[in-house]
């Protein structure tokens, strides 16, 4: 569990993964767009490890490659979450990865890899996001973000479906 939020407002991430011997794993928060970086050791590169790594950073709603095909280690983690899994039309080249994550700090291939996977499919739903947030807005919901955005996008529920659920979860926890 992340260690500054309660249980039920964990920040909705979506995974950037780029599988191998020491895979590369990114997080990107979909409410502050903040990344976090998942360096794993050779311990930990089991799918225990890569899950557990992520749950401490938040709750995974989109699972991201670089590749056009989704990799299997990636298609079993987004199952294990149940969370869709988003790829590129094509493959993303090094070049537009370098540019994607340029002036961004990471460690390896790997991890740039993962960022610039995360990043792309985040920047694929920024439209999605933004509409979210204007309707909320309207609705002075803002409060609930984060909440609607991971069910429209890990669920496939309409935008006026998930703040209803999201005000009813959050009527539930407060009552």
């Amino acid at each position: 569990m992340h260690p500054k939020y309660p249980r039920d407002i964990l920040p909705k991430l979506v995974v950037g993964i780029d599988p191998g011997i020491r895979p590369g794993v990114a997080c990107v928060d979909i409410g502050t767009r903040h990344a976090w970086f998942v360096t794993l050791s050779v311990d930990s590169c089991s799918r225990s490890g890569i899950i557990e790594a992520v749950c401490r950073r938040g709750e995974p709603v989109l699972f991201a490659t670089d590749r056009a095909s989704a990799p299997r280690t990636l298609r079993s983690l987004a199952a294990a979450f149940g969370c869709r899994v988003w790829t590129p039309r094509k493959n993303i080249s090094v070049r537009e990865k370098s540019a994607i994550t340029h002036g961004l700090r990471f460690r390896t291939r790997h991890e740039r890899d993962a960022l610039a996977a995360a990043m792309v499919a985040y920047r694929r739903h920024s439209k999605l996001f933004e509409e979210i947030d204007a309707k909320l807005r309207k609705m002075r919901l803002n409060e609930i973000g984060e909440d609607v955005k991971g069910l429209v996008i890990k669920k496939r529920i309409s935008i006026a479906r998930a703040i209803e659920e999201s005000v009813r979860q959050r009527q539930v926890c407060a009552g």
